[in-house]
């Protein structure tokens, strides 16, 4: 309408014609000619109303398709790593049977005063996370979540804070800070348990070979009044750039070089979290680390009316 009334005002200015239109329209008022004119002037709005709607239905329509689009995309994606999946488990599974089963025979036969009792269960109980770890990946692909009753948030969350101490380079300081009254959270230990470790490991991966420390929190606390678990672990890499903080949730996004990575880490806890009504975020700047922070509700036992909590008491330097 605005190019329309230019069109008409700039030809009318430059020839003068303002006092001819005058001395016409005064001449012959029985044509209405004023009005005429108008009429003319103010025609082209109703189409320029139909215009613009008619774009702003577009626009959406088109969002809506897109937005399908991207949900089709993404089914498309959990098929396949489903079907990965079952095909990986079955083949792992048979894979680890042995290691299960020889490392559980040598701990039988092992004395309880023998100091290698423990580091053979450690090695029997990472083959069992093992398999945990492909039934979460299945867990995942179906959209379903299964947590069974209650757990040992105290013995569970000791022995995680031991593994990650020992998987710890001797340039990197593990430092651990865990409440000692912990709920129990709403999701398979295994699965929080992977939680754990994809960020620890995205933490090592961060800090690469350099000197560094990885700080590792778990306290209880409330989030839109439900009590549940916060989670913190930071790390002192190399950070994470604004462009890549709106994608590292993405599956298959990885920023590490081909073979060493496969994108779906980060995504997978992700997912875990969104299935049980967790939360994750993450605080990062170039040259100055991350920290990545994991809310999980907890379980509240109707018949105990009470919040499960373990007890966990551990401040120590790894």
């Amino acid at each position: 309408m605005l190019v329309l009334l230019l069109l008409v005002w700039v030809p009318m200015s430059e020839l003068d014609l303002y006092e001819w239109f005058y001395e016409v329209s005064r001449a012959h008022e029985d044509w209405d000619l004023d009005e005429t004119v108008i009429l003319l002037l103010l025609l082209p709005l109703p189409l320029t109303w139909y215009t613009w709607r008619r774009m702003r239905e577009a626009q959406k329509q088109t969002e809506r398709l897109l937005e399908l689009e991207r949900q089709l995309s993404h089914a498309r994606k959990m098929d396949g790593l489903g079907t990965l999946a079952a095909g990986m488990a079955h083949q792992v599974n048979n894979q680890l049977q042995p290691v299960i089963g020889l490392s559980e025979l040598i701990v039988v036969q092992t004395a309880e005063e023998d100091p290698r009792l423990r580091q053979l269960e450690m090695i029997r109980d990472a083959a069992m996370r093992a398999r945990g770890s492909l039934d979460t990946v299945l867990r995942i692909s179906r959209r379903r979540n299964e947590f069974g009753g209650e757990v040992d948030v105290t013995q569970n969350m000791a022995d995680l804070v031991d593994m990650l101490s020992l998987s710890c380079p001797s340039d990197v300081t593990f430092l651990p800070i865990i409440s000692d009254a912990l709920p129990e959270p709403k999701m398979a230990w295994d699965d929080l348990e992977s939680v754990i470790m994809n960020l620890f490991s995205n933490a090592l991966a961060a800090i690469g070979g350099a000197q560094g420390s990885v700080t590792f929190t778990a306290t209880p606390g409330q989030m839109s009044g439900v009590d549940g678990l916060f989670l913190s672990l930071s790390d002192t890499g190399v950070g994470i750039t604004p462009d890549m903080l709106s994608r590292i949730f993405e599956p298959y996004f990885t920023s590490k070089p081909v073979g060493e990575g496969t994108g779906l880490g980060l995504w997978q806890v992700q997912e875990l979290l969104r299935n049980v009504g967790g939360q994750i975020s993450v605080d990062s700047q170039p040259g100055s680390g991350a920290q990545f922070k994991v809310w999980v509700p907890g379980i509240f036992r109707a018949e105990d009316n009470h919040w499960t909590k373990g007890s966990v008491a551990r401040e120590a330097a790894g």
